[in-house]
């Protein structure tokens, strides 16, 4: 059920509606004054069902209050390309990396800066050779505006995990620094106020982490910060003292659930508590599982969490997956108990979340709009601090084929910039993935603080 938003009149509004605020008011208002006045009944009766028309036409595929999808990264050979990542930096500028096969065989990663508009300020810059698998990378601006990555690398017999710095111009700093070369999946990390870099990955024993200083050179050894080898990809944050907030996911169980586990830890991974379940499944069907969350700080350092998780069963091809949310205090207690933020049949997945200066959250992600038929598109929605919806959910594509997995970032001004993949060029048999980018208007919320 997609949802259009009017920023100016702060209404929600559904498809096939025309936004034209207290000005339209007035137009149809005139309108129906003058066919009263001057027309015949049949030819009333005529004219109520056109201007009826004219009225439920939306005047675009893009929601009010956002900009036109913008191509920032094209395809014009359909090689693969993938897993678009955002950081921004403190001027608002966008830095993103992903990776493609433009030099087949090689899966490679590239970098771009972006305006804040979504102009491109650079070109495409190679950064290293990667894993063939496309989630296997991150970036984050430091409060300087350099650049940290960590990746797998490719052509390694065990999944090494790297570390790159580059300037604010995407300029390497330093080469490739290997952190782990035993079996490294899925790397997560967060950079602190001395631009030291915290790392987790998935290992055969559970989670692993290394610190690093600001030039990539080992503060700490490898370390086991988890020690079930079924735990699954962790999401770090870093509060005011550096103390690391860890949300991950485990399989347990007589079905093999996975649910989502909390633990704070100090920079020297003294525990400061317990591990923390968040989920509780119980059913038996193999679609019990969820994906694994995305944590972020606001500035009273509490906790938001946000993961995919199974809803409804409707069957062994149609669960009924949706975005949660949740929201803990700085020692791990629960102040929003589990609240849905998507409400469809059809499956929500690849969450990207953001808290705002206001400690408004703003959560954008991928929805199948035919159930069981794929054909995803972007929607995104904003909640207050206390966990209820500003705004319902709002579809921010409308184009044939599919999109997916957007990163999310917010500007200054309140303002909400998102990339994705996009296969609108392509077709089923022959994907033509590229990079699009739009972005809100103004801040969609009336507060402010």
């Amino acid at each position: 059920a997609s949802r259009f938003f009017d920023s100016a009149q702060y209404q929600v509004m559904r498809p096939g509606h025309l936004s034209v605020g207290n000005n339209g008011n007035c137009l149809k208002s005139f309108l129906y004054a003058y066919v009263l006045a001057n027309i015949t009944m049949q030819n009333k009766l005529i004219l109520f069902l056109i201007i009826g028309l004219i009225f439920s036409v939306r005047i675009s595929a893009d929601p009010s209050g956002w900009t036109n999808d913008k191509l920032v990264v094209s395809n014009n050979q359909s090689y693969t390309l993938q897993n678009p990542q955002t950081t921004m930096d403190f001027k608002g500028n966008l830095h993103m990396m992903w990776q493609d096969n433009r030099n087949y065989p090689n899966y490679d990663l590239f970098y771009k800066k972006l305006d804040n508009n979504g102009n491109n300020l650079t070109a495409d810059i190679f950064i290293s050779s990667a894993s063939q698998w496309g989630s296997m990378h991150r970036i984050v601006s430091d409060k300087f505006g350099m650049i940290h990555i960590v990746f797998i690398g490719a052509n390694t017999q065990y999944n090494e995990l790297f570390y790159k710095k580059l300037n604010n111009e995407g300029k390497n700093l330093t080469g490739d620094i290997s952190l782990s070369n035993a079996f490294a999946w899925w790397p997560n990390f967060a950079v602190d106020s001395k631009r030291n870099v915290y790392v987790v990955w998935k290992n055969k024993n559970g989670i692993g982490y290394k610190k690093l200083d600001s030039h990539g050179k080992n503060l700490t050894p490898e370390l086991q910060i988890t020690y079930d080898s079924s735990d699954g990809i962790g999401s770090i944050v870093l509060d005011g003292k550096n103390n690391v907030h860890l949300g991950w996911h485990r399989t347990i169980g007589p079905y093999n659930n996975q649910e989502i586990y909390y633990q704070k830890f100090d920079e020297n991974l003294t525990a400061l508590t317990n591990e923390i379940r968040l989920t509780q499944h119980s059913t038996s069907n193999s679609y019990s599982t969820t994906q694994p969350p995305i944590l972020f700080l606001d500035k009273r350092e509490n906790v938001h969490i946000a993961w995919q998780d199974l809803v409804q069963y409707v069957g062994p091809s149609l669960p009924n997956f949706e975005i949660i949310y949740s929201k803990l205090n700085n020692n791990g207690t629960q102040i929003i108990n589990k609240t849905q933020i998507s409400n469809n049949k059809e499956i929500s997945q690849n969450p990207s979340m953001v808290v705002d200066a206001c400690g408004f959250v703003r959560v954008a992600w991928q929805q199948e709009t035919i159930l069981g038929k794929g054909e995803d598109e972007i929607y995104y929605a904003e909640l207050n601090s206390d966990g209820k919806n500003i705004t319902e959910e709002i579809r921010l594509t409308n184009a044939s084929k599919e999109s997916e997995i957007p990163s999310l970032t917010v500007d200054r001004n309140g303002r909400s910039h998102i990339v994705w993949q996009d296969n609108r060029n392509g077709t089923y048999s022959s994907y033509n993935w590229e990079v699009y980018y739009k972005r809100s208007l103004s801040s969609i919320r009336k507060e402010v603080c």
